[in-house]
């Protein structure tokens, strides 16, 4: 055999093994394709990738509001207006809260959304109402109460499709008459305005989000929360609260004298008065309004009111002309006394009364009675009253 024919024979075979161990690795179609085509083939898989329980995400505040019915008036998204309270602790006025949370392991693995973990406030649900920093108080309110509503076909969620994440919780919390307003009517929401602050714990109990009023979004989001519901364009409505001043001054007291002789003069009533600041800014004066004790039953027979005094002293109370003033039919008196306001419901001042001038004869009009009365009752009516401002 000649040197060329050995070589080619010897070219043949290698080809022919290059052929048998491309066929036992990717095919022998295949592999004649790309040598021929240059077109790479494909050998598809299955790819799964599990994803652990994620945090949930606060999305957005919806602006606080007075609770169904508004019992104070007609007040803004974001604005609350209380009413003078009585005693110690009484809440004047509920407020509802909206806020919507997201979480990608879907709704149930929020408390309250339909899986087995529930709410319980102050753990994996904890909504705060702080009072503002101006206000020199540092009151702070926790709701009372929270459900949850679902955020398909919800205008209040940014997502309201059946494949939603997302969940609304719905809270009330009740502010007090003495809660502090917000100074300067809330001009500046970092300082002026009431802060809001949420918490929400997925089912791990670990994995949890934290909202704050003003608070800036994750990066790439814009800045603040989702406010196309509120109605300024900053949010502000909905990222905080304004409460508004209240004013009042109760007394839970009764005036009466007991076996007085109508002979003498300075004779103090049983008890003083004590008067309450009822609302949420210091008062700053004081007036009473006095008008003729008459007979129960009897308007012609009376005391002339003239012969009352009052003072903020028991001792100086009927002292006309020095610690105390002579009361007048249907004329405010001021007295030189102000209330001051400490946010904690416990203001009080007290007022005492005086039957300073003889009663005999000169005061007493019509037929001697042994009682008389100034109460609603008569006609007109004649029930003396505090006057105040603040």
């Amino acid at each position: 055999m000649n040197k060329k024919k050995v070589m080619q024979f010897s070219i043949l075979s290698l080809v022919f093994l290059s052929l048998l161990t491309a066929t036992a690795t990717a095919g022998i179609t295949d592999w004649l394709k790309e040598k021929l085509t240059g077109e790479p083939q494909l050998s598809p898989f299955d790819t799964t990738i599990t994803i652990s329980n994620v945090e949930p995400t606060i999305i957005r505040f919806i602006a606080v509001d007075e609770y169904d019915p508004d019992e104070n008036g007609a007040t803004g998204p974001g604005t609350i207006q209380g009413s003078p309270g009585g005693t110690e602790g009484a809440s004047t006025v509920i407020g509802l809260f909206h806020f919507i949370v997201e979480d990608l392991n879907e709704p149930t693995d929020l408390p309250g959304g339909g899986g087995a973990t529930v709410i319980q406030l102050g753990t994996n649900v904890i909504v705060t109402f702080t009072a503002p920093t101006a206000s020199l108080f540092t009151n702070t309110i926790n709701t009372e109460g929270c459900t949850t509503s679902s955020c398909v076909g919800n205008p209040d969620c940014t997502d309201q499709t059946a494949e939603t994440n997302q969940l609304e919780y719905n809270c009330i919390f009740a502010m007090n008459y003495y809660d502090p307003p917000s100074p300067d009517g809330g001009a500046v929401p970092e300082t002026d305005r009431w802060k809001i602050t949420v918490t929400v714990k997925d089912s791990t109990g670990t994995n949890s989000d934290t909202a704050t009023s003003g608070q800036a979004q994750e990066p790439g989001v814009d800045e603040g929360f989702d406010h196309s519901t509120c109605l300024d364009e900053d949010g502000l409505d909905c990222d905080y609260i304004i409460y508004n001043i209240i004013q009042g001054v109760s007394t839970n007291n009764a005036l009466s004298w007991s076996g007085i002789d109508i002979n003498y003069g300075d004779q103090p009533a049983d008890d003083g008065l004590e008067i309450s600041n009822v609302g949420n800014i210091a008062v700053t004066k004081e007036t009473i309004l006095a008008y003729n004790p008459v007979e129960d039953g009897e308007s012609a027979n009376y005391l002339k009111v003239d012969a009352f005094s009052v003072g903020i002293d028991y001792f100086g109370a009927c002292d006309v002309g020095g610690t105390a003033e002579a009361l007048i039919n249907g004329i405010g008196v001021d007295l030189s006394q102000s209330i001051s306001y400490s946010a904690d419901g416990s203001d009080t001042a007290d007022v005492f009364f005086c039957i300073w001038d003889t009663l005999n004869p000169n005061n007493i009009v019509g037929a001697p009675a042994l009682s008389y009365v100034a109460n609603d009752v008569q006609v007109p009516s004649n029930r003396w009253s505090i006057v105040w401002q603040s």
